[in-house]
């Protein structure tokens, strides 16, 4: 290791602390003066690799105006240790490069009146509202360990790639404790931004509870984003993407990654993911929101591994979604755990008119419990022929909701090897559906299935013959019907007599091949 010069060591420690004045230019390595002081205008960071500490100066804007710390294009620079109050943006780096922004505190820059203004998610750089760190232009920022909290925007970045965000503090913003405009491949993580949320009251005196405000928002283009670990409780939404506003905004957000976040008790959704593809939500909390996850007009996203619990109206919520996948998720107590539908949507299916169904969406291998309806899928009748369609449920553990599965106006639909019981209302209710193929399901409900439409009961194909059916008795066939009578003469575990069985509210076929347990007849 290289040892630093006994001459540089000395100057460093010996160095006297220079007083904050406004203009000041810093252009090698400097200690603030303690003290409070009002700037009228920034101090200015004139060179690269140097570090800026506060020292335990208090820096003052007026008014909420100006810039209290600046940088334009500079290399290697840390600033660290300030405590900042009154600007508009506290620190500000544009066009900055291996930055460091560390154990700051940073509160009550601009915010704008409370109430009467809903925000404007897609504001452009030159219109940015006020925060306590902005970022424009950055490569491989850090923004580490920082208070933020009490103003309207924590952190702000325009076109910044690669930086990384870890242990700050953002909460209780009026707008986004973090928001990522056009940046990409950047790590958020382990940071905290609760209660960012605002209020904003209609013209007949009514209220909104978010108004947009979110714990972080992420919009135009930003991808590949790695968002982990982090508390965004109690905001607008807990994470807002978005992809798209009509009419002239389109600027998807895809290939982002959101693990072990908890963004619980949000007045709105705890995600919104909208306009956007392959963003993945994985072992995060989503609980006690309106919505756990609203995810409209996506696709191929992955919902994997959350919990889900205590929505008011729905865990997962998709219109218009294709091939996304919700899978091992553990949903409890929300009004509906999975909801999808097609409706009549003008605006959006003009602009997106490949998203003009739902399709191609899965559900598999989630635990449902305790709510109204465990799946609900559905085509709004103005749709005509533009239905739902070759969605699959399988391997679910759907139990003691009001429904189990509702299934709406939809085709070519596979719903296999759920094991569906203690459902208060109905098991499984299909209506007005063509092409549904339902075999090796469990079903011990009130009134097992009701149906209106084609449905297969029963299966058996050449590539299935030697997987074990639901009940592990031999390869699949039909469903497992608690209130079928019947009985299985040849041990095969399948029902012989009594067949096809048609559950009560089936209008038509029925199960010619029910899975039974009792041994065959004497």
């Amino acid at each position: 290791m290289t040892a630093v010069p006994f001459c540089l060591v000395s100057f460093w420690l010996t160095q006297q602390p220079v007083p904050p004045s406004s203009g000041l230019r810093v252009d090698s390595g400097t200690v603030l003066q303690s003290g409070t002081y009002v700037l009228d205008e920034p101090i200015e960071i004139a060179a690269d690799n140097v570090t800026l500490d506060g020292g335990g100066a208090v820096l003052i804007g007026g008014g909420h105006q100006g810039v209290a710390v600046r940088a334009v294009g500079r290399k290697g620079v840390t600033v660290r240790n300030l405590d900042i109050r009154g600007f508009y943006h506290g620190v500000r780096l544009e066009g900055c490069e291996r930055v460091t922004i560390r154990d700051c505190r940073i509160q009550s820059t601009h915010e704008i009146p409370p109430n009467d203004i809903f925000l404007d998610i897609w504001t452009p750089l030159e219109r940015a509202y006020g925060a306590g760190i902005m970022l424009a232009g950055c490569r491989n920022a850090t923004v580490t360990g920082n208070d933020l909290q009490h103003q309207q925007n924590g952190l702000s970045m325009y076109d910044c790639h690669r930086c990384t965000v870890t242990a700050n503090n953002a909460s209780f913003c009026s707008g986004w404790g973090v928001h990522l405009n056009s940046s990409s491949d950047n790590v958020i993580r382990g940071n905290t931004a609760d209660w960012c949320c605002r209020i904003y009251v209609r013209k007949d005196g009514s209220y909104h509870a978010g108004a947009d405000a979110a714990a972080l928002l992420i919009v135009v283009n930003s991808s590949r984003n790695v968002v982990e670990d982090n508390m965004f409780r109690g905001g607008g939404d807990g994470v807002f993407l978005a992809g798209y506003r009509h009419p002239d905004i389109v600027a998807p957000c895809n290939d982002n990654v959101f693990s072990r976040n908890d963004c619980s008790l949000s007045p709105n959704n705890a995600f919104e993911a909208t306009f956007s593809s392959r963003n993945r939500f994985l072992d995060n909390r989503a609980n006690g929101s309106n919505f756990g996850f609203w995810l409209g007009y996506s696709t191929e996203n992955v919902v994997e591994n959350n919990e889900i619990s205590d929505n008011r109206y729905a865990g997962v919520a998709i219109e218009h979604g294709h091939a996304n996948r919700i899978t091992a998720n553990e949903f409890h107590r929300n009004r509906v755990a999975v909801r999808l539908w097609t409706d009549e949507d003008k605006d959006f299916v003009e602009a997106f008119p490949m998203l003009a169904t739902s399709e191609r969406n899965r559900i598999l291998d989630n635990t449902i419990d305790d709510g109204r309806y465990g799946v609900m899928i559905w085509t709004d009748e103005k749709m005509g022929k533009r239905l739902c369609q070759r969605d699959e449920i399988v391997a679910n553990k759907i139990t003691n909701n009001h429904v189990g599965i509702r299934y709406q106006r939809g085709r070519d639909v596979l719903i296999r090897t759920n094991h569906i019981s203690g459902n208060a209302g109905v098991g499984l209710e299909l209506e007005d559906v063509t092409g549904f193929a339902v075999y090796d399901n469990y079903f011990d409900n009130a009134v097992n299935a009701r149906a209106s439409g084609e449905v297969s009961w029963s299966r058996v194909s050449a590539d299935e013959e030697v997987t074990k059916n639901i009940l592990g008795t031999g390869p699949m066939a039909g469903n497992f019907w608690s209130d079928f009578t019947g009985r299985d003469t040849d041990g095969d575990h399948i029902g012989d007599t009594d067949v096809p069985h048609r559950p009560e509210g089936v209008t038509s076929g029925g199960d010619a091949r029910p899975l039974v347990r009792n041994p065959p007849a004497e």
